[in-house]
């Protein structure tokens, strides 16, 4: 099994990044589980930075 990760600053951001993805590898692996978070981090001048991030644990089709 292999894992993907994605993160943005904004939700649409990620969604693009993981539907660019989608449309190269999705015929070739079988998703077996996602995950999405959310969270915030400081940043240098003590403002905080949301961000999202999606994981996608798959198999390779070729390889099963």
């Amino acid at each position: 099994m292999q894992v993907k990760m994605f993160r943005a600053d904004k939700i649409e951001d990620l969604e693009a990044k993981v539907n660019a993805w989608l449309n190269e590898h999705g015929a070739k692996i079988d998703i077996e589980h996602t995950q999405t978070i959310s969270g915030s981090e400081a940043m240098n001048d003590a403002k905080h930075n949301i961000y999202y991030a999606i994981s996608i644990w798959y198999y390779d089709i070729a390889k099963r």
